[in-house]
């Protein structure tokens, strides 16, 4: 049985472009999960489905966060196979089947796809894809190169093995996705299907949660702390402190020059990198090279 949980909170043509994007796929799973978190309530009016998919719609009164309404709508599903999605993507039609058939390999506990980038404004146009690479024994490398598996909805985990991780840390204010796939990567073997069959949705403002470094520097931090005995094991602790500086440098490219150079130099000082002394320049040097690119 496959269930397909999607968060979303005031965002109800992202929903229906989402929902819609579930219907039409070429495997149609058994039931969708709506958890809405804490938005203006939603029922299966809002999001009338004409097939045999059957629908779970859970309004939280107040917002709880994404890790919570992840895991509720987990908790409030019958699925053997879990598809994650958040409201503003949406799924091309053979994302589906694609990721179940990862499954037909028993070792096999967690499955993603690659993306095809939009802008939120301009739905239609995919300016960029990004084909998934890791797979097999992935724990080490997630550890010690970062998230190589991406976002929430790229991702499909066999239900026991989502359990057996322990969920969606409910500590974490972002990065809860690379979180959980460490976790799910310690227990089992990671699959991709090659291919990039999730539309995956950029917004042009600076309200997006990539855009928040200090979340991604609590994060961080929490992380690093979490993950501590593993990184020393694997001798890659300053490279893994050097990343997630790199991460708060990056997200704080657009909002806070200070910050950027700042957490750009720290990283460097764990780990030089190219990129790292790319983030150090100044703005107006990195937007003109980007230009050129």
């Amino acid at each position: 049985m496959i269930s397909i949980i999607i968060t979303t909170k005031n965002r109800l043509d992202f929903l229906k472009r989402a929902v819609k994007s579930v219907v039409e796929n070429n495997y149609q799973p058994d039931e969708i999960v709506v958890v809405n978190d804490g938005g203006e309530k939603i029922t299966s009016l809002s999001l009338p489905i004409d097939c045999g998919i059957h629908l779970i719609i859970i309004n939280h009164p107040v917002s709880l966060g994404g890790n919570i309404a992840r895991n509720r709508g987990v908790t409030e599903s019958n699925g053997d196979i879990l598809f994650f999605l958040d409201d503003d993507d949406a799924l091309d039609k053979g994302s589906i089947r694609a990721r179940v058939e990862c499954f037909y390999d028993d070792s096999v506990g967690m499955a993603y796809t690659g993306k095809k980038f939009v802008y939120s404004d301009d739905l239609e146009n995919v300016f960029r894809k990004s084909l998934p690479k890791l797979s097999g024994s992935c724990y080490e490398s997630l550890l010690t190169n970062g998230n190589g598996i991406g976002s929430t909805s790229c991702v499909a985990v066999k239900r026991d093995v989502f359990i057996e991780a322990g969920k969606f840390d409910e500590n974490l204010c972002a990065l809860q996705d690379y979180d959980l796939w460490i976790r799910v990567a310690k227990l089992s073997q990671v699959a991709h299907d090659q291919k990039a069959l999730l539309f995956y949705t950029i917004h042009r403002d600076t309200n997006q949660i990539s855009s928040d470094y200090n979340k991604y520097l609590v994060a961080g931090n929490y992380l690093a702390a979490k993950y501590k005995e593993s990184l020393f094991i694997f001798d890659a602790f300053n490279k893994f402190i050097a990343l997630r500086y790199l991460r708060v440098a990056i997200s704080a490219s657009k909002s806070n020059s200070f910050i950027r150079f700042k957490y750009a130099f720290l990283s460097f000082l764990k780990r030089p990198t190219l990129k790292s002394l790319f983030l150090m320049l100044p703005v107006g040097i990195t937007k003109f090279f980007k230009v050129l690119s």
